[in-house]
């Protein structure tokens, strides 16, 4: 994996979670701060993570089995039931049966009633000497209705005792069908999360989120227009070992109180111990080449506004990244911001003496006295310097002037010209962190 997409990755991700959350501006927050130490890297990091694959194609392996488990303990439990409501289970032969009997039982009850009706008829139209067959054939026929009522009241107990059964037979396989499902979409559920940690540990790679990789932004909060402000960016290996290629991510946005861009009015330069040069955003800041243990490593930013810029407000996001010659690498967890806030020049008066650490020189068009990298802003309406002076001075002194560009500081070789491999973000993920560090200036102003 390239750095330069490991910045972008790591970049967008932590832009998505700031601009999605509550506004906390972590000005000047150090990026390891509070967080544990990260996992080992180098060989070590790739047995690791071969370790958690192999663990997590265990688990997804799990899941799937109990998941076709739980499908299947549904199907049966379906079955069961669909053979409860119309099948020939003995639970339901039997309510079927008791219920046949039962209307057999009233039928045959119904048949001996007419037949007492019937024998009564007769003893009354009997003469006198046929009354005495009449009535032993009406008790005979009322001993058969009362068999036959007796029978009746038994069918009808057993049909309702194996209706009831029938029901709360179906009432339990219902009952186990509905949770058969629920385990179902626990299983489901519990092989989606399972797959997908297995996808996101497989597209993740070696390169993971370090919090002991410092990054840290410290300088003034407030800038006037047509003044320069030094701000230094510190990166620190608190990993525990060499990191052989550490690269940064940075952007630098500004509007005025009205949410209007304003970074063509921008001027913005840095050092890495040498001169200073200008700030390209479609290149970045230069990578840092190797870092040892616990060192780090400061690159100096000069941020200098027009002098008729607005007031208003600007944001700097930045982040870091590393890769080792063993393909090991990471990345600071979170996007850091740091916001200030712009206050207008006022006309007739001199400006503000520099940061400290300048020597207050100028530079500016001859004639005039504009608004040097260096110095003040005059009152003789002279540009302000542009970025990229032919200044030699080290970072803590010195001017700068006009001219052509000099390179940069004493950046550590890494077999690639620093400019043409930057490890610095640029392109797409630098418009993400843009856009992540306009929000941050929307809500600032907004909240102020």
């Amino acid at each position: 994996m390239k750095i330069r997409r490991l910045l972008a990755t790591a970049v967008t991700t932590a832009v998505a979670a700031t601009v999605t959350t509550p506004l906390v501006l972590l000005a000047a927050a150090p990026a390891f701060a509070d967080e544990k130490p990260a996992g080992p890297a180098g060989p070590a990091a790739r047995e690791q993570q071969q370790d958690e694959l192999t663990g997590l194609r265990e688990a997804v392996a799990k899941a799937k089995t109990a998941y076709e488990a739980a499908y299947a303990a549904y199907g049966e439990a379906n079955a069961a039931l669909a053979e409860l409501e119309s099948g020939t289970t003995p639970v339901r032969t039997a309510a079927e049966e008791a219920e046949k009997a039962a209307a057999e039982a009233a039928e045959a009850r119904a048949a001996a009633d007419a037949v007492v009706v019937d024998a009564r008829k007769k003893l009354d139209e009997a003469a006198e000497a046929d009354k005495a067959a009449a009535r032993q054939a009406l008790e005979a026929a009322e001993a058969k209705a009362a068999e036959a009522a007796k029978a009746q009241v038994t069918a009808e107990a057993r049909k309702s005792d194996t209706a009831r059964e029938l029901s709360g037979a179906l009432a339990e396989a219902r009952r186990a069908k509905v949770a058969a499902l629920t385990k179902v979409n626990s299983a489901k559920d519990a092989l989606d999360a399972a797959e997908k940690a297995l996808a996101d540990a497989e597209a993740e790679g070696p390169c993971k989120p370090q919090p002991r990789l410092g990054v840290r932004l410290t300088g003034p909060s407030k800038v006037t227009a047509g003044v320069p402000a030094d701000y230094t960016l510190r990166v620190t290996n608190g990993t525990g070992g060499k990191l052989d290629l550490v690269g940064l991510d940075f952007v630098a946005q500004t509007t005025d109180k009205h949410d209007e861009p304003t970074n063509d009015r921008m001027r913005l330069q840095y050092s890495t111990g040498g001169g200073w040069q200008r700030y390209d955003p479609t290149q970045g800041l230069p990578d840092l080449g190797a870092m040892a243990a616990s060192a780090h490593k400061d690159v100096k930013l000069r941020l200098t506004m027009d002098a008729k810029s607005p007031a208003g407000y600007g944001v700097f996001g930045y982040g870091a990244a590393f890769m080792n010659d063993d393909e090991s690498c990471g990345y600071s967890p979170d996007a850091q911001f740091l916001d200030f806030g712009i206050a207008a020049a006022k006309p007739g008066k001199p400006g503000k003496p520099g940061e400290p650490g300048e020597t207050g020189g100028t530079s500016g068009t001859s004639g005039t006295t504009g608004a040097g990298a260096n110095g003040g802003s005059g009152t003789g309406g002279g540009n302000p310097a542009e970025q990229g002076g032919s200044s030699k001075t080290p970072v803590t002194g010195g001017t700068s002037g006009t001219g052509t560009t000099t390179s940069g500081g004493d950046l550590a070789t890494t077999g690639t010209d620093s400019r043409t491999m930057p490890l610095a973000l640029a392109g797409g993920a630098a418009v993400v962190l843009g856009a992540g560090a306009m929000v941050v200036v929307a809500r600032r102003r907004k909240n102020a």
